[in-house]
Order: C-alpha cells, then sequence, then structure tokens
C-alpha cells in the first residue's frame, strides 16, 4: 500500500542535523518517525544499535519497535542490490539492541549510569509505574542490559547466541565485581569463548555456563553445566542451590557439552514424539485420547524416576517387563523390525552433524 506524503513530511523525513517536528494527534508523526530511521539506516549506514527513540508509554515504544521491524522487511524486499540486503537483514537482527524506550526508561537509565556526575547518593531509587507490580511479584523491572547487570547478583545470559557479544560488551565494567556471576544458557558458549570475547576483563568476571531444557519449566529439567568455570565456590553454592531445586545439574566436559544438549535439550521432542504416538495407539483401540496422553506422559516420567532411583541397565530394566513368549516382548520385536533405536540414533546424528 503506497502512501501519499506533504511536502512537509518529505522534508521531515529527509532533513539532516537538529530537527523539531511538531504536529497534532492523527497527522502521522510516528509514520514520519520510522520513515526517517528507516532513511537514516538504509541510506546513510546508522547502525540500528546506535538508535534512540524514546516515547511516554512501554504500549507506545513495542510498538514503535514493530513497525520499525516491519519497515526494514519492507525495504529489504525492495532491495535489488546484494550487499544492501545482507547490511539491511543484519541490522533487522540488531533491532533487539535499539534503545527504544519510554522517556521515564532512558532518564532512569541516564541517571543510574551518571548518578555520580551530579552528586547522587549511589542508593538512591527511582519510583515508577513499575513498582506496584514490581512489589506484587517480588521483582523490580528493568529496561536494558546495562540496568540488569547493575542490579542483580546472578546475571542470566538467555538469548540467541549470535547477540551474546554485543548484549554482553556494554556491561563488562558493571560485571567486574565479586559480588556478581553471570550464568549464560546460550548454545555454543563455552568459557573459553566468553573468554575470548572477554578479553583481559575476563580474569576478573565470573563466568557459568549451561545448556536447559524445557522441563525445567515444572522443575523436573536437566541443566547441562559445563565442568569448567570461573565461579568463587560461594558462587558455586548459590548457583548449585538456585538451579538444584528445578533440575538435574549435570557437570560435563566442554568437548561434549554438545552431545549432552543434544540427549537433554532436544530429545524432549523425540520423546513427545512418542508420547503422541502412544497416545495414537490408544485412540485407536478405543482410548480417549486426553486418558491415552495421561497414561503415555506418567508411564515415561515413571520410567525416568524408576532408573534415576535404582540405576539399573536400561536393558535390564526392559528384560523385566518382557515375560517369555508373553506380550510386551512381541511390541519389543516389532520395535526391532522397525529399527527403532536405529532410528533413535540416527535423528542423534542428523544434530550432531549439521
Amino acid at each position: 500500500m503506497s502512501v501519499s506524503l506533504t511536502q512537509e513530511q518529505k522534508d521531515a523525513i529527509s532533513a539532516r542535523g537538529r530537527v523539531i517536528v511538531s504536529a497534532s494527534a492523527g497527522s502521522g508523526k510516528t509514520f514520519v518517525m520510522i520513515e526517517r530511521l528507516v532513511s537514516l539506516i538504509a541510506d546513510e549506514g546508522v547502525g540500528v544499535k546506535n538508535v534512540l527513540c524514546v516515547t511516554f508509554t512501554n504500549k507506545a515504544a513495542a510498538q514503535m519497535r514493530e513497525r520499525l521491524r516491519g519497515a526494514l522487511v519492507k525495504k529489504i524486499a525492495a532491495s535489488g542490490d546484494g550487499a544492501a540486503r545482507k547490511r539491511l537483514k543484519e541490522q533487522l537482527n540488531d533491532l533487539p539492541l535499539a534503545d527504544i524506550c519510554t522517556i521515564h526508561a532512558f532518564c532512569a537509565r541516564l541517571l543510574r549510569s551518571r548518578f555520580y556526575r551530579v552528586g547522587l547518593d549511589p542508593s538512591f531509587r527511582i519510583i515508577g509505574a513499575d513498582d506496584a507490580t514490581g512489589k506484587a511479584i517480588g521483582a523490580r523491572a528493568v529496561h536494558d542490559p546495562i540496568e540488569v547487570a547493575a542490579a542483580a547478583d546472578v546475571i542470566i545470559v538467555a538469548i540467541k547466541p549470535y547477540q551474546v557479544e554485543a548484549v554482553m560488551k556494554p556491561v563488562v565494567q558493571t560485571l567486574v565485581n565479586e559480588s556478581k556471576f553471570v550464568v549464560s544458557i546460550a548454545a555454543g558458549w563455552t568459557l573459553e569463548k566468553f573468554q575470548r570475547m572477554l578479553g583481559e576483563m575476563s580474569e576478573l568476571i565470573h563466568v557459568q555456563c549451561t545448556i536447559p531444557n524445557t522441563p525445567m519449566a515444572v522443575g523436573k529439567g536437566v541443566l547441562v553445566t559445563e565442568d569448567v568455570d570461573t565461579l568463587t565456590p560461594e558462587q558455586r553454592n548459590l548457583f548449585e542451590a538456585l538451579f538444584g531445586s528445578i533440575a538435574l545439574i549435570e557437570r560435563v566436559d566442554t568437548a561434549h557439552m554438545g552431545i549432552a544438549m543434544c540427549i537433554a535439550g532436544c530429545a524432549p521432542a523425540f520423546t513427545e514424539m512418542y508420547m503422541e504416538a502412544l497416545g495414537d495407539a490408544g485412540v485407536k483401540y478405543g482410548l480417549q485420547r486426553a486418558t491415552a496422553y495421561r497414561l503415555a506422559a506418567k508411564m515415561i516420567e515413571g520410567v525416568g524416576a524408576l532408573y534415576m532411583s535404582e540405576g539399573e541397565h536400561p536393558g535390564v530394566m526392559k528384560d523385566a517387563v518382557c515375560s517369555p513368549g508373553g506380550t510386551t516382548i512381541k511390541g519389543v520385536a516389532s520395535l526391532e523390525e522397525s529399527a527403532f533405536r536405529g532410528a533413535v540414533i540416527k535423528a542423534v546424528d542428523a544434530i550432531e552433524q549439521r
């Protein structure tokens, strides 16, 4: 859909330097701002990470970010220049790092990072709209990585792997603190990789790399944990206390973090397919689907619990269910004929050899 712009709007989009736009509600100020930002990014090489855009409300900030995302997607689609498309795609990936926030958030961050310049006591507190919600859930909302690093003792890096460096570098100085440590759940990031990224500062920053799985959401997860870290003994105890309550903390050497992640982190999808297949079989023979799923889910949970309790070889556990000439062994034989084990191993191969 094409939009007809007034000459004033065109001037506001193309103008450079210090520009003040004053217009009434519904006059297209947001559209003009988006087009101006896209013009700066696409035509003049301004990086998304250098954008500062402040709004009155969080909702407006979120809408601004989404509208900018949509405009960049359209610009990419319309571009016939391969190099330009590549750069615009990079800018689209960096959009989460654009400084688009409320005036309150911007001013709060400015005060927190520059309080010493105006003689504020370091323990000052900013009262804002987030306080009531934060008090209700026992949390305090913050607006960017710098605020997170300043406010927390345990900083969890829970972002896409390609975003880690861009998000972490601005907070490095804040992380140089004996009371703070970093827990990464970003796939592919090991302690060695963090140390390369942090450079000389790595000796002063405490890091533990991990990979979680989805069952942690219900307190029955696995946290694959690299067996090397730079935590102090006290920090390691805190790490174990925090995550040991919701997951098995399994320490693995760096070289085998990938395969451990595959078994603990990817295999839940295989298990869910198995559970779904058992449900379909139950429905085929007359069970209600919800009943079949509950039976399958509890069976899977119970088999895992039995292994963790007894520690017997899975083959021994299987043999205990298979009576000579009985029904279960016939099903096992059918699975063997269908290369059940081989299919599972091939699924792991597909991930590891990607």
